[in-house]
């Protein structure tokens, strides 16, 4: 059966300074083979959307496995330093409801992360919340916030990202979202189709 095509949205905008010069694009080396991280990470139930902190010791993602609260929950996982193995994975449970927690990401300074969810209390089908916390190394965050009926809308917002160039004085900032295909008619952004793919069954 096809699966339903979703649409990626992109908003941005341009804050450029009098005098400004184009940066030079910067290139990156070649990809290694994948490697599977393995357990304790990786289970039987799904172990998706893994991204890492910026000194790479903690890995956030999302997991449908036994232990969470709900259909999709956030966890997290730490090691002590880059050659160490991971730990065993926590359930972000102050973060996680009985519905679906998915597609965490951090801001920048990592003081802030942003998160999809399906639970009540939202503005449509799924939403954006966001959850602060004073420390980047504190595992104490706060309680969720949704971002709103601006950014959210009756239909499903899903997979947020934050983008800060590092261009300077100029900035480009960006905000993106899976939606559906009335919202990227309504905003009048950039479309590109997209065809949902079903979870992969490791990280």
């Amino acid at each position: 059966m096809t699966r339903p095509l979703t649409l990626l949205c992109l908003l941005g905008w341009y804050v450029a300074a009098s005098g400004s010069s184009p940066q030079s694009t910067e290139i990156y080396g070649e990809w290694s083979e994948p490697m599977k991280v393995g357990a304790p990470v990786n289970t039987e139930s799904n172990d998706t959307y893994a991204f890492l902190s910026r000194d790479e010791l903690t890995m956030y993602f999302t997991s449908d496995r036994p232990g969470g609260l709900g259909l999709d929950d956030l966890w997290f996982t730490t090691r002590a330093s880059l050659d160490d193995p991971w730990g065993d994975p926590r359930n972000m449970s102050a973060l996680n409801s009985s519905a679906l927690d998915s597609l965490a990401v951090l801001s920048s300074d990592e003081h802030v992360m942003f998160f999809h969810s399906t639970r009540p209390g939202g503005c449509g089908a799924g939403d954006i919340w966001m959850t602060r916390r004073h420390n980047r190394r504190s595992e104490e965050w706060g309680p969720p916030i949704n971002l709103g009926c601006v950014v959210n809308t009756p239909a499903t917002e899903i997979a947020p990202t934050a983008i800060s160039s590092r261009m300077s004085p100029s900035r480009t900032r960006s905000v993106s979202c899976h939606q559906t295909r009335s919202c990227c008619r309504r905003l009048r952004g950039n479309c590109a189709d997209r065809a949902e793919r079903s979870p992969g069954r490791g990280i």
